[in-house]
């Protein structure tokens, strides 16, 4: 028994064609096949950008970032006092 781990690809007419090599002689094999979708690369998750990709619609995140760093800035005035 041998088990084939690759990725394929199925054509606009929805066919999955599937040719690969095996070391065994010619005749009646038992064959199984599991189809998936390929998973998406995970996004990166040390920059804003990657924490919030797919959760929010796309937004101009040099402005969430300015607006976050205001908020933390008028935080940190109210817990020394100064507001």
């Amino acid at each position: 028994m041998k088990t084939l781990n690759f990725q394929a690809e199925i054509g606009t007419d929805g066919k999955l064609r599937v040719e690969v090599p095996v070391d065994f002689p010619p005749g009646l094999v038992d064959a199984v096949l599991v189809v998936q979708p390929v998973a998406a690369p995970a996004p990166p998750y040390d920059t804003l950008r990657g924490i919030l990709a797919g959760k929010v619609p796309d937004l101009d995140f040099d402005q969430i970032q300015a607006a976050t760093r205001e908020m933390d800035e008028e935080w940190k005035r109210g817990l020394d006092g100064e507001l």
